[in-house]
């Protein structure tokens, strides 16, 4: 038996079977039989498979309904019809803890904790696989989350421009690529650049192309910044992002007041 694995809830182990083909209650003292033995049900290894199978494969098609609009560009590369669900990437997905940790979510924007939205269990899971995906499918769905988390975020009240110290916006999105794959959002051709490309998506709804000095003094607030002593140039740069809401007051502080003042 696998000693690593935790007894769970019988709801919660059957709703794992229900998807992860790795639990499936067929093969033999895999993770499902274990765990029956586990928790000392033994009863739940009493499965119409034929049924299962069904329902498991519209739970597939449920995930990917979930993700597929998020991330339609990076599907046309992947897969575009329904039969991807099929697919060795997909069903990795479906097994990998990236889908089954909550960490691996952003907070619902409500305030419904974690685990319900799924683009992001899906970036992180393609991450994993960089040594199997070609790069600019990596760097496309970068971009295709990007978006999809400046949306997602409820914007951040914008700073005065008057505070010690600036951080990057949770919903806004730096991104350096060796491919410029903003082009197929404006219906051309990616084309992998000589030099690397730099991006800011931003909780407005618009998306930049910087420059690399640009980039470099916006990535300097990622851990926060004081502003008392920048340049007229900078300064110019820090009222456009701010006027982005690209930047904000540390969010770990932001995120406390909500919690004390809902």
């Amino acid at each position: 038996m696998n000693t690593l694995l935790k007894p769970i809830a019988k709801q919660d182990l059957l709703i794992r079977m229900s998807i992860d083909p790795c639990w499936s209650p067929e093969i033999k003292n895999g993770p499902f039989q274990q765990m029956v033995k586990l928790i000392g049900d033994e009863s739940l290894l009493d499965v119409n498979i034929a049924a299962l199978h069904a329902e498991r494969r519209g739970r597939w098609l449920q995930i990917l309904a979930q993700v597929k609009p998020i991330y339609q560009k990076t599907f046309l590369y992947l897969g575009d019809n329904e039969e991807f669900v099929d697919d060795v990437i997909f069903q990795t997905f479906l097994s990998s803890n990236f889908l089954w940790e909550a960490e691996y979510s952003l907070p619902h924007p409500l305030g419904y904790g974690r685990g319900i939205e799924k683009a992001t269990p899906f970036i992180y899971f393609l991450r994993s696989q960089s040594e199997v995906l070609l790069k600019k499918i990596l760097e496309l769905a970068e971009l295709e989350y990007a978006i999809f988390k400046a949306a997602y975020h409820l914007p951040s009240k914008q700073p005065s421009g008057m505070e010690d110290k600036l951080y990057i916006s949770p919903a806004a999105t730096l991104m350096s690529v060796k491919n410029d794959v903003l082009n197929i959002w404006e219906g051309k051709e990616i084309l992998e650049s000589p030099s690397d490309v730099y991006y800011m998506i931003s909780p407005t709804g618009r998306n930049f192309r910087l420059t690399e000095e640009i980039f470099m003094f916006l990535q300097s607030f990622s851990n926060g910044r004081e502003i008392g002593s920048l340049t007229e140039r900078e300064r110019k740069i820090l009222n456009t992002a701010l006027g982005l809401r690209a930047l904000c007051e540390d969010p770990s502080e932001l995120e406390s007041r909500l919690l004390k003042h809902p």
